[in-house]
């Protein structure tokens, strides 16, 4: 579980479709467009990226780090624990 601090950073990249690249905790890193924040089947929180015109859903517990691509008034990068 992620703090409520923590996931207001996803809600802006959401709220903005602002286009993102996450770093996951096993060094992959998945860009795309933050589409919307969800649960998946184990209700674990996630939010889903438009990758290619696929959505693909990322636990926010797998997230080590959020970048935003483009520039905005919000915040550029969020590193979490």
């Amino acid at each position: 579980m992620i703090s409520c601090s923590d996931y207001d950073y996803f809600e802006i990249v959401c709220m903005f479709r602002y286009p993102v690249t996450l770093s996951l905790r096993n060094g992959e890193q998945v860009s795309g467009t933050a589409a919307d924040l969800c649960r998946d089947m184990n209700r674990d929180e996630c939010i889903q990226l438009t990758v290619s015109g696929t959505t693909r859903q990322v636990l926010l517990t797998h997230i080590t780090k959020l970048t935003v691509t483009v520039a905005n008034p919000h915040f550029y990068e969020k590193q979490f624990n």
